[in-house]
């Protein structure tokens, strides 16, 4: 069973903006009965993920991956494990595909996406969406990546306004909200 609980839905939705608690209700079918866990990946309604905006030691670019499958830019992240929290999973994640240690520097998530994945004959998987919480954290030096080449098609630091003028709204609502959380600290 996953770390991630109904009630847990229902309290990240009261801590969200607006328009991320929009997002949030499209995850609002779970219930405690259901026969998969909210991040179970047979789960083809939709099931939770993790990423992260990982910060370089000047906090002015981020880490940016460009996913293979998907064919776009993305923040690092992926599927939460079994009973993992999904904190864990999103710096878990963003090793495994980029060989960057990362912290966090907030324990909750700062952003909230739902999106389409597309059909994958290679995993055998349906169409489905992906409920991902977006972690903030920073590496603490320069650090040399290595990728996961058979996910991600190549990695490289943004700037923040960089991500921010991406096409995808999300990028510009993360930066925004990365800022609101840095300008608080």
């Amino acid at each position: 069973m996953s770390n991630i609980t109904y009630h847990m839905i229902e309290a990240m939705k009261r801590g969200f903006l607006p328009t991320e608690r929009a997002e949030l209700n499209n995850a609002s079918f779970y219930s405690e009965d259901d026969l998969y866990s909210p991040t179970d990946r047979r789960n083809m309604a939709g099931h939770f993920v993790a990423s992260a905006i990982v910060l370089s030691p000047s906090h002015n670019c981020a880490l940016m991956i460009h996913h293979k499958f998907l064919d776009r830019l993305l923040f690092p992240g992926g599927h939460i494990d079994d009973r993992e929290d999904p904190l864990v999973a999103a710096f878990r994640e963003v090793f495994e595909e980029t060989g960057c240690y990362a912290r966090p520097l907030a324990h909750h998530p700062i952003d909230f996406d739902s999106h389409d994945i597309p059909v994958n004959p290679a995993k055998g998987e349906e169409a489905h969406r992906h409920h991902d919480m977006l972690f903030l954290g920073e590496t603490s030096d320069d650090q040399q990546l290595a990728l996961a080449e058979r996910e991600i098609m190549g990695a490289r630091w943004m700037t923040l306004d960089q991500i921010a003028a991406l096409p995808e709204r999300r990028f510009a609502r993360v930066v925004a909200a990365t800022r609101r959380y840095l300008s608080s600290m």
